[in-house]
This record gives structure tokens, sequence and C-alpha cells, in this order.
């Protein structure tokens, strides 16, 4: 658990990262949980002789609100409260960052957009 402050931007997106190389999983989630998975990849492909790399094919299924968060924090922008509190963004089943999240927004204001 995060104790000591808010966690810098660079701590709380590694912590999404480790989640995310963590969750991802080949077999696709149960029917009834596929709403809060995303298929898609988690990598780049090696430079072809031109150096252009492109993503990896899509292989993995990835929580969805990992990926949102992981998204939102790496890019830098605005985040609604009703993104914040919509239910496929709930970080409970991740404790330790989900107060790492709480922690860096409430020492981060300027991230949420006024509504």
């Amino acid at each position: 658990m995060i104790s000591q402050g808010a966690p810098d931007r660079d701590t709380v997106i590694a912590l999404l990262d480790e989640a995310v190389r963590t969750e991802a999983r080949a077999e696709p989630p149960p029917d009834g949980e596929r709403h809060a998975w995303l298929f898609g990849n988690t990598g780049w492909a090696d430079p072809d002789e031109h150096g252009w790399i492109a993503p990896t094919k899509p292989d993995l299924w990835i929580p969805r609100a990992l990926c949102f968060w992981q998204g939102a924090l790496a890019i830098g922008g605005t985040i609604t409260r009703a993104q914040r509190r919509h239910p496929d963004h709930a970080l409970h089943r991740w404790p330790d960052i989900e107060a790492a999240v709480g922690d860096y927004l409430l020492a981060s204001p300027w991230l949420i957009a006024p509504e």
C-alpha cells in the first residue's frame, strides 16, 4: 500500500503497467465478464529493415479499468468525474493501485476536468 504521500505519475503508471502484464490473458474471459475486458496487443514488433515498428497483432485480453487508467494517466489529459466514477473504470480488484491513483489525483487536481 502507498503510504508516504502521493505517488508521482511515473510510479502510478509503473503500477498500472505491471498490473496489465500480470492480468493479461490469452483465453477470453467468461461471457458474463467480457464487458470488463478489452482484446488487444501489449507490445511492438521488431523494427523492419527501414526501422519501422508496429503494434503486435491482438493477442491478449486486458482488464478495461487498467487500460483506461494507464492510457488516461500516460497521456496526461484531464479526466471527468463521470469517467472516474464509471463502473468500467473501477479499480476495486487492485486496492494498491486504486489508492495510488486516488492519491495521485488528489495531489493533481488539474487532471480533474470541470463539469
